[in-house]
């Protein structure tokens, strides 16, 4: 058995597993707060993608927009249309991240007046999802940012994930060789 082989293929299966391994991989993130869209481009390891150009198109692909991200890797952005908004964010190394965000601006609620209205207004309903979209924008983000990085037990698995492999062909090799 070459043992050299077999820690040559291990030792790139634990580089593979490293969260450098993944350290230009973009995501994207965005909510609408009012009548701003709001969102975060981020890398791997949740660092701030800066710098990058956010990329606003409709549903089938027509350019809106664009705005870019800060040194956070914040962005807003100002829609002038209600209906779905597809943002792109790219590297130049060419890595891509997109997400789809469907806004259904209402006729503008500006001042409302509380003997007018019904339980059953339309502009209530209206005014506790701007509110509670509001409230759990960050819950959102932090969900998001959560889903996206790579965790110790990730790395773990990989590895052995990797060492259970080289054990079946090791296995394999030493019962076709008693068998010739």
């Amino acid at each position: 058995m070459n043992y050299s082989k077999i820690a040559a293929v291990l030792l790139f299966g634990v580089a593979l597993a490293t969260p450098g391994a993944v350290a230009h991989d973009v995501h994207l993130f965005a909510t609408l707060e009012g009548e701003v869209v709001h969102g975060r481009a981020y890398f791997a390891g949740d660092v701030p993608a800066a710098g990058l150009t956010v990329n606003v198109l409709t549903a089938e692909g027509m350019p809106l927009g664009t705005t870019e991200t800060d040194a956070e890797g914040r962005f807003t952005y100002v829609p002038e249309q209600a209906g779905p908004l597809h943002f792109v964010v790219e590297t130049v190394d060419g890595h891509r991240a997109s997400m789809t965000l469907t806004l259904a601006k209402e006729e503008g609620i500006e001042e409302i007046e509380i003997e007018v209205l019904s339980p059953a207004s339309g502009e209530i309903e209206a005014l506790i999802e701007r509110a509670v979209a509001h409230e759990i924008a960050p819950v959102l983000e932090e969900l998001n940012r959560l889903e996206n990085r790579i965790r110790f037990q990730d790395v773990v698995g990989g590895i052995g994930y990797i060492v259970g492999l080289m054990g079946l062909i090791a296995y394999w090799k030493s019962r076709s060789g008693k068998g010739a």
